[in-house]
């Protein structure tokens, strides 16, 4: 759902600018409680500062995943410099047609990496963290191999 509030607060009120750098707020002060409870003794104070501040990351996260990806593929968009250029030099033909082909590849290739590499970090947290969590012994920052 907080995608979908993402978008509407950004396409409605916001911009995309602003919405951005709300939600990234959001999703920043969620990670601090996280690393606060996550450094706190075991405990039902932990819990009661931990469980919420995930959901306050999930939210942050959910609005901000969908806004930035587009944000970055919008860096892409380079239509108003190029027409203004074709015009001045006369160089509307060939050219310019296969511009338009290379964008859209471009912006193809930029959506394939950024997914390709949201994937591997998922992979990374939950293969190579978790089993560093598993040989650390916290008590002395030592590996348990």
């Amino acid at each position: 759902m907080t995608p979908l509030l993402g978008g509407y607060i950004a396409d409605s009120y916001l911009g995309r600018w602003k919405a951005i750098l709300l939600f990234f707020s959001i999703y920043l002060v969620g990670m601090t409680f996280v690393a606060f409870a996550a450094f706190m003794p075991s405990g039902p104070e932990a819990s009661m500062i931990f469980f919420p501040a995930a959901y306050v990351v999930a939210a942050g996260m959910g609005g901000l995943k969908p806004l930035a990806s587009t944000f970055g593929a919008d860096q892409l968009d380079d239509d108003e410099g190029d027409e203004g250029d074709e015009e001045a030099t006369g160089d509307a033909g060939e050219e310019g047609e296969g511009e338009g082909e290379s964008e859209g590849g471009l912006k193809d290739s930029y959506f394939s990496l950024l997914y390709w590499f949201q994937n591997l970090g998922a992979f990374a947290a939950f293969t190579v963290l978790v089993y560093l969590c598993q040989v650390t012994d916290r008590s002395s920052d030592r590996p348990r191999v």
